[in-house]
């Protein structure tokens, strides 16, 4: 990985896209990935902002519980947006 001072000034984070400079990178990552839905393989250089890092940091410490129940709580909405849609007061009779 190059060395901090050896990178460009500016740059953009990977995540939300805003160009950001040297002061403002709180992460930077380098490696290779596997895209499964283009089927494809490669390496990627990427660079986080301090807000965009902190919530990559936020999701990796709550781990597969926390994803667990993000899951369950977005099925069980659709599963009330739904009943609403069938039986609220706009639903067709």
């Amino acid at each position: 990985m190059e060395e901090i001072e050896d990178l460009p000034l500016m740059d953009y984070c990977s995540f939300c896209g805003f160009m950001i400079n040297n002061f403002e990178k709180a992460a930077a990552m380098s490696g290779n990935f596997v895209d499964f839905n283009r089927k494809t393989t490669g390496e990627m250089n990427v660079v986080f902002c301090c807000e965009c890092w902190a919530i990559i940091l936020e999701v990796e410490e709550g781990g597969m519980r926390a994803a667990t129940a993000k899951r369950r709580a977005c099925e069980s909405n659709d599963k009330e947006d739904k009943r609403d849609r069938e039986h609220g007061p706009d639903a067709e009779k």
